[in-house]
Parts: structure tokens; sequence; C-alpha cells
């Protein structure tokens, strides 16, 4: 009986003993298996917080959207900044209303003192069959810039021209700025000659649209165009009618180009 309780004593006691290397046995294996998920939780997060901090840093800052490289020479018009046109405004209220049916503006260098705005517009309606005399003009204003935006007269000429003409003029600047769009690059200078284009266009009203000295394609055309109007006011009447001819010949050559552009 004796050996029988001390076996008993001793079997509980090795039961006791085993339980504890048990739990720690267990208690191991979950030291050695739970930390491998944690381990990817943290990971996460410290690589979400290292994401964080980049982003903010200012090597990595978002920077604002602007045109960069080399000034192009786009085929098409941009659109007129409304806060940079003083002086064009200045031009266009010399006009006095005589507007619509295509004008240039055109400012070079302040020093040269050439600057001119040459305009096509009418008194009532190019859709009117009316031919009656002086109904359609192109006029001239040569210009010199004053202080702070003002721009002061030179001369100013009137010149009758028909229906046909005054159409043809306004035919190629619409098609020529209903292009308008803004550039995908720089296109400004430092110095040099600013051309201004606009023109009515029922349904849409006045459009206007711009160019830093146009140097080929179809804005250069037009601003040659703008030139070549302003010849006629300066030629004598006697030699008009050839000259006529041949510009709207000429506009109508550009307003199908301009058409055609994209």
């Amino acid at each position: 009986m004796k050996r029988r309780k001390n076996g008993s004593l001793f079997n509980r006691r090795a039961i006791e003993i085993r339980r504890p290397r048990d739990s720690v046995k267990a208690m191991t294996t979950m030291s050695f298996s739970t930390p491998v998920a944690s381990n990817r939780i943290v990971g996460r997060t410290l690589l979400l917080l290292l994401m964080a901090l980049l982003l903010e840093s200012p090597a990595f800052a978002l920077e604002p959207i602007g045109l960069v490289g080399p000034p192009t020479h786009p085929n098409y018009l941009v659109p007129v900044n409304p806060q940079a046109r003083e002086y064009q405004k200045a031009i266009e209220d010399l006009l006095a209303g005589r507007w619509g049916d295509g004008t240039m503006i055109y400012a070079n260098s302040p020093y040269t003192g050439r600057d001119f705005a040459v305009s096509v517009w009418n008194r009532g309606s190019l859709n009117e069959e009316s031919e009656s005399a002086n109904r359609c003009f192109i006029t001239l204003v040569e210009i010199s810039p004053g202080e702070r935006g003002q721009a002061i007269k030179k001369r100013d000429i009137n010149v009758p021209i028909d229906t046909e003409f005054a159409v043809a003029a306004q035919r190629a600047w619409a098609n020529m700025l209903l292009k308008t769009r803004f550039p995908t690059s720089r296109y400004l200078g430092a110095d040099g000659c600013q051309t201004e284009f606009s023109v009515w266009i029922r349904g849409l009203g006045g459009v206007y649209g711009q160019l830093w000295c146009p140097s080929e394609g179809l804005p250069k055309e037009l601003m040659e165009i703008g030139f070549a109007l302003a010849d006629y006011c300066n030629t004598p009447e006697s030699e008009r009618d050839e000259k006529r001819k041949k510009l709207i010949l000429r506009l109508n050559d550009f307003a199908t180009s301009a058409a055609a552009s994209t």
C-alpha cells in the first residue's frame, strides 16, 4: 500500500510537472507563430507612414502646372488674357465702335512707334442685300504707345469697301478664331510684336485670339493679310480695284485653309 501510495504521489507529481511543461510548449509555439502576422501589420503601417512623410516632403510635393520648354510657334491663335491687354483696350477705344468684321491690333516693341490697328466693319449687317454706298469700311489707325497702357492716335483713315470684300474678311477671321485654344507648350518670348485678332460671329458675339510674334503657318499668314489691308488703305483710289480682287481671293483661300486646319 505504501509503495502504491508513493507511486500515486509520484505519478501525481509527475503529472503536475508535465502540465506546466505543456503550457510552456504551447506558449512557446504561440510566441513563434503570432509575431509573423503582427510583423506584417507593423511593416505595412511603417510603409504607409513612410509614404505619407515622403508626400509631405518638399522634394515630393506637387507643383503648380505650368508650360515649360523653349517657345514654340503654334499654328493657331491662343486666348486673350483679359488682365494683360490694357494697351490693346486703349487702341480698341480709338476705333470707337468701328469693329466687327475682322480686326487686327499690331503692337511692336514700344521703342518703334509703329503700332496700328486695321479693322473691317459695317454700319448695318452683312446679311442685308442692300448695296448702299458707304456701308462697309476698312479703318486704319496708326498709334504710338503712351504711358501706363495709353494709346496715342497719330493717323485715322476710313476707306469704303463693298459687301463682298467685308464678307471675305469676316469669313477669314472667323474661321481662324474658331480654332483658338490654349497651347500645350510655351509660346511667349521676352520681346517682339504682339498681334491680337477679333471678329463678331453670329451666335457667339465677339471672339478674340492673339499670338506673340507669328513667324509661320496660318497665324503669320493672317498677320500678313492684316498688313495687306493696312496697305490697301494707303493705296491711291485709282489703284485699289486691282488690289481688291487679289485681297478677296487671298481672304477666301485663307478661310478655306483655316477651316480645314486642326
